[in-house]
């Protein structure tokens, strides 16, 4: 199931590259199951939406690769469902396929969790992935989820992103 790019035109009038990924899911709904993923990235905005077969997990990790020359990605939109009441999401530099420890680089300007816990809706601005000075043109992404420091899933696979597509 390979991820997709296409164009789309948002309300304003601005258009956004989408990259879409139908992920296989296992026949029963279980936390942290990816199902899809979109992301959509703006001239202004990045917005990132995660369906689970389950409920979301304790930790989903939004890798951004926006660096071709350069292994691995440089960002994550990380986020952290403790199930108290304090759910949280960052963005930071990434250091491997590893959640950042650093702390917050940016703070999103929105983030829900659907009334059943199955979908995580985040938008953020761009400029949260600026690197060596310069906003991205292109990106390409990766999610993993974790529980207790175990991978639970990934999309479109582990260490894995799919393809590039373009900003603005």
């Amino acid at each position: 199931m390979a991820g997709f790019v296409l164009p789309m035109t948002l309300a304003s009038g601005a258009s956004a590259a989408v990259w879409h990924h139908d992920d296989e899911t296992g026949a029963r709904p279980s936390a942290g199951d990816i199902d899809q993923v979109r992301i959509s990235a703006g001239e202004k905005v990045v917005t990132m939406r995660v369906e689970f077969n389950g409920r979301v997990p304790y930790q989903t990790d939004v890798f951004f690769d926006v660096d071709r020359s350069r292994k691995g990605p440089e960002f994550v939109a990380s986020y952290n469902d403790d199930g108290g009441g304090t759910d949280q999401l960052f963005i930071d530099r990434a250091h491997g396929f590893s959640s950042p420890l650093d702390g917050a680089r940016c703070k999103p300007r929105s983030v829900r969790l659907s009334d059943g816990g199955e979908t995580l809706t985040a938008r953020f601005r761009v400029g949260c992935l600026t690197f060596r000075g310069e906003k991205p043109d292109r990106l390409r992404v990766n999610v993993t989820t974790n529980d207790d420091f175990v991978t639970l899933d990934s999309a479109p696979a582990r260490k894995r992103f799919g393809r590039w597509f373009a900003v603005g």
